[in-house]
């Protein structure tokens, strides 16, 4: 097996778990599973719901393992990576419900991340030029 196999094959085992981790991430803010299987098995499978995940993605690896095509294994890795990026979406959007739900810090000034922002990405609120302004969006939305 060449490094470029081995390094793509790599990539689908690290997509899985950043799919894994910034999923987790996403429902402890409180949002559900978008997809119906993994919906399934969190209903299954309750906390442990993992491992059927991370089965499926070595499942895809061992899969991957036997392709020949550097070029096929290349797009299911581009595939791979779309729940991630997706879910990273998500987390940026949720930042700001995240500030109202545990009363973190609004009011910072535009492009900068607020404190105690655990994924380190702006939120909505830092966009809102004022804290009362910001206070005024966190009370309406309650």
């Amino acid at each position: 097996m060449n490094w470029v196999k081995a390094l793509l094959l790599l990539s689908v085992l690290v997509l899985g778990c950043a799919d894994l981790a910034t999923t987790n991430r996403i429902l402890e803010l409180g949002f559900g599973e978008a997809n119906p299987f993994m919906q399934m098995a969190q209903a299954w499978f309750g906390v442990w719901w993992l491992i059927p995940k991370l089965g499926l993605t070595y499942l895809v690896i061992a899969l991957l393992w036997r392709s020949e095509s550097l070029a096929k294994i290349a797009l299911v890795v581009a595939f791979c990576s779309t729940p991630v990026i997706n879910n990273l979406v998500i987390l940026a959007g949720a930042s700001c419900t995240a500030t109202r739900r545990f009363g973190w810090e609004c009011g910072r000034p535009a492009r900068r991340p607020c404190r105690r922002n655990p994924i380190n990405v702006p939120d909505l609120c830092c966009v809102i030029p004022t804290a009362r302004s910001c206070r005024a969006a966190v009370k309406s939305a309650q």
